[in-house]
């Protein structure tokens, strides 16, 4: 009988204990201030049927702008679709007023020249019903979850941003202009260039040969771009360069040229 009680009396203080220990287990607490990631997928969806006009176009980094902040995440794509890079946002209630998938023309290192690919109408626009949901987008940033908002997009020329409810939008165009580059290069002794780019010309070595260069471009000081004569030697051709320039405002470019 001793130890029958001994056992009532062992297992009702362990009741106690776990009872202690579960009441006094702490409750996570959420940060209101926590930062969570939160990401795109943008969609591509038909004007009524029509095909895309830019339908090969691909976006280098998408333009939102969330309760009033603009923010530029990188795009990638998976399986035709874009997804934008983790936007850190802390948890709460969020607006999507613009949406836009932007190109950079190859031009990373200027904005001045990037375009439009394809963009979210507003709500009451004429391409408003081609979307499931258009702008303004709601969305909730919750804790301790994926956040991935999806978001229907439109291919966009600047002919038509009336229709995307955009009467914010300017028109900036570019001119994409070229320049031609050609020369030669007197040596005064061809065998030191033995082994060279320029003994693989047509004609070999000589005092005189048409010169092996490339060329970089600058405009407003930044780095835009750069090309090279180097793959056809510097024979047959000139050497054609191309860049972006803006009809509505005042660039200057700089030309390096390198020899090979």
């Amino acid at each position: 009988m001793k130890n029958l009680h001994f056992i009532k009396a062992f297992f009702f203080v362990a009741l106690i204990a776990l009872t202690v220990i579960s009441c006094n287990k702490k409750e996570d607490v959420i940060d209101p201030n926590q930062e969570v990631e939160v990401s795109f997928s943008s969609t591509e969806m038909p004007k009524g049927g029509t095909k895309s006009s830019n339908a090969n176009a691909t976006a280098n980094y998408a333009s939102v702008v969330i309760s009033g902040t603009t923010y530029t995440p990188s795009v990638y794509y998976l399986d035709g679709v874009a997804y934008t890079q983790g936007i850190k946002l802390a948890v709460g209630d969020y607006n999507v007023t613009q949406f836009l998938m932007m190109s950079d023309n190859n031009t990373p290192n200027d904005m001045s020249d990037d375009s439009i690919v394809s963009a979210a109408p507003e709500a009451g626009s004429q391409y408003a019903g081609f979307v499931s949901q258009p702008l303004d987008v709601q969305f909730h940033v919750a804790p301790f979850q994926k956040n991935e908002i999806p978001i229907e997009v439109l291919s966009f020329t600047s002919q038509e941003f009336q229709a995307f409810g955009f009467d914010w939008f300017t028109m900036n165009q570019t001119t994409v202009r070229e320049q031609l580059f050609f020369g030669d290069i007197s040596m005064k002794h061809p065998a030191d260039y033995a082994g060279s780019l320029y003994e693989q010309q047509a004609n070999g070595l000589q005092v005189d040969m048409p010169a092996i260069f490339k060329i970089k471009v600058y405009k407003n000081g930044a780095y835009v771009t750069e090309y090279s004569n180097e793959s056809f030697l510097g024979e047959g051709d000139v050497l054609h360069v191309s860049y972006p320039d803006g009809d509505n405002t005042t660039d200057n470019f700089q030309f390096d040229l390198y020899i090979l």
